[in-house]
């Protein structure tokens, strides 16, 4: 099962990228949010199209979000219960296959921590702590994902002397994303991937992205019942570039929600290693961290690939071109790689690109 949480900016901008994203790496579960549009203006009726249920809870040019899933949603609720709070349209859930999913849209809080939108943000982030103890989600199997606004540590800064003491980041906020997590959450993300240098947003401005000065402010947390079903968790780093990106990411974890998978260690070659392969997308462009980057090369080309993938990887383009592989992805168009010091070249994932 894999499960996706994006911040798209504006669903209305970014609709063809949304679909032709959704066509290309087909998660099962995805979380929308910042829709920026009222709920008869998301394009419901092509998602539908495409295979997806959808749940919507919009709102005119500000906000919102959304469940898409291709089974379909049951017990749909939106909202904290709190009428000041719900007047912004920032919080939806609804059951997938017997699993509580829940999309948070957490507000930015303004330019500082003395800004009303922070005391807002607060109030806000205390309430939904205060929802999911009270509904006992965590007891249930649940997923807490989405656009926290939230970096819980300096590794998540690019420039931590930026943003310490921001609305993003400070002692307030690292408190209560570790009260989150001690309600019984896990975070998938750090679950797989211990380095730093790895964001799920860039600024627009001064080629950010290029320069790879980002924040890691999105988030997908799984109860205790779930952390051993979580099989990996990626930023699919494709869709921050090109025309008209959103300034976010899509961040992807892949999940065996009914314990059905017999667990195998990643890169470990058996008779399993073929459908484990087969049991989460291989993007032609993801992001990892280094550790789990080598994995997921063990893991594509187990009877080929040593246990110890060691040394720095080059990849090769269809033009002939070389480079070294970042943060161990695949960029789109890659035809081969090969381990620095070795004489082998392997297919890329997907031949081609």
């Amino acid at each position: 099962m894999i499960l996706a949480t994006w911040n798209v900016n504006s669903v209305r901008v970014r609709e063809e990228r949304l679909i032709r994203w959704l066509s290309s790496r087909q998660p099962d579960v995805v979380c929308l949010q910042e829709l920026k549009c009222l709920d008869e203006e998301f394009p419901s009726e092509t998602v539908r199209s495409l295979g997806y249920h959808a749940a919507t809870l919009g709102q005119k040019s500000y906000n919102g979000v959304a469940i898409l899933a291709r089974t379909p949603l049951a017990d749909i609720r939106s909202g904290l219960g709190q009428k000041d709070l719900d007047a912004e349209s920032r919080l939806l859930s609804a059951v997938v296959e017997g699993v509580r999913v829940v999309c948070a849209y957490v507000p930015a809080g303004g330019e500082g921590t003395r800004s009303p939108k922070y005391s807002f943000k607060i109030r806000w982030l205390h309430a939904l702590i205060e929802l999911i103890e009270r509904e006992k989600w965590v007891k249930q199997p649940m997923i807490l994902c989405g656009d926290f606004n939230i970096a819980p540590t300096d590794a998540d800064l690019s420039v931590p002397e930026k943003w310490r003491e921001s609305a993003i980041h400070n002692s307030e906020l690292v408190q209560i994303y570790h009260d989150l997590l001690s309600l019984g959450l896990t975070d998938n993300f750090r679950q797989h991937n211990t380095e730093g240098n790895l964001y799920t947003w860039w600024d627009y401005n001064d080629l950010c992205y290029h320069r790879n000065e980002g924040l890691r402010i999105d988030h997908i947390l799984s109860p205790q019942s779930l952390e051993d079903r979580c099989y990996r968790c990626w930023v699919d780093w494709e869709e921050r570039r090109g025309e008209k990106p959103s300034d976010h990411a899509p961040l992807l974890a892949d999940f065996d929600w009914k314990g059905a998978r017999q667990r195998i260690d990643v890169g470990t070659p058996s008779e399993k290693s073929a459908s484990q392969r087969s049991s989460f997308i291989a993007p032609d462009d993801v992001q990892f961290g280094e550790e789990a980057g080598r994995a997921f090369v063990r893991s594509l080309f187990p009877d080929l690939v040593p246990d110890a993938v060691a040394g720095p990887v080059v990849v090769r383009f269809r033009s002939g071109h070389e480079e070294p592989l970042r943060w161990n992805y695949f960029p789109a168009g890659t035809r081969e790689w090969r381990i620095v010091g070795s004489d082998a070249w392997y297919p890329a994932p997907r031949g081609d690109g």
